[in-house]
């Protein structure tokens, strides 16, 4: 999951895949 809070925020569709939503 760590790995998403990096990509996140620079992509915002990374947010919905670390969200798992």
């Amino acid at each position: 999951t760590a790995g998403y809070h990096v990509p996140l925020l620079a992509s915002p569709w990374s947010y919905s895949v670390y969200r798992g939503s």
